[in-house]
């Protein structure tokens, strides 16, 4: 029987920026399938999500590993903290990427309709903040970290607009609320997801500076 390799920063690392990788393919294949209302994509996305969960256990215990084992001579303890903490935070947008994907069968189900235009570059932006959150992290980049950091309330804004258009089109149309519902369900999703990529852009900049910057100015 092979023994398992053993747990090491490096391989906690390679894991977790596969877990990252996968994840970004994840919601990039699940607004494609939301633009063109693809019911089997879409199922296919909900499907995977399993695999995720399982990366972040497996992540999980092998920080679990480093923690109670025998310490390495220098183990970083940052980067540690930082991978525990981004672990979880790329799970929850796995978890937003099957919330959006699961509006898809009732849209397509629905005709489709007009979809406010926030969401599109919503959809845009979150892709772009996981991108350059997961390539800081790879690079201990802290400001590439800070302009993830500075995108967030852009989402903010975007956000409250496609809310608001939404139900203004329930109120002039009440059968259209099914409908809006679904779409304000992704709108939410694509804004939770933006704050988890902060969350990660903040974990870098604590990995390579000690800096803690949660509730701290964006600018």
């Amino acid at each position: 029987m092979e023994k398992e390799p053993a747990v090491t920063m490096d391989r906690l690392r390679d894991e977790l920026k596969t877990m990252g990788r996968e994840v970004l393919g994840r919601l990039r294949r699940v607004q494609k399938a939301l633009a063109a209302l693809e019911v089997e994509a879409a199922r296919q996305a909900v499907d995977e999500d399993a695999r995720t969960d399982a990366q972040e256990v497996a992540i999980e215990q092998g920080c679990l590993a480093l923690l109670t084992g025998p310490k390495p001579a220098r183990l970083d303890m940052r980067a540690l903290l930082a991978i525990i903490k981004i672990n979880t935070d790329l799970e929850r947008i796995g978890d937003l990427a099957v919330n959006m994907a699961e509006c898809v069968e009732p849209l397509a189900h629905l005709g489709g309709g007009t979809v406010p235009e926030e969401l599109t570059e919503m959809g845009d932006i979150a892709l772009e903040m996981l991108t350059d959150a997961l390539d800081a992290f790879g690079k201990r980049d802290t400001v590439l970290a800070g302009r993830v950091r500075e995108r967030d309330d852009a989402m903010d804004v975007l956000n409250d607009e496609a809310y608001r258009r939404l139900l203004e089109a329930v109120v002039e149309n009440p059968e259209r609320l099914e409908f809006a519902t679904n779409w304000i369900v992704v709108s939410k999703s694509l804004e939770r997801i933006a704050d988890l990529c902060t969350n990660i852009a903040e974990h870098v900049i604590f990995m390579a500076t000690g800096e803690i910057v949660r509730h701290k100015s964006k600018a």
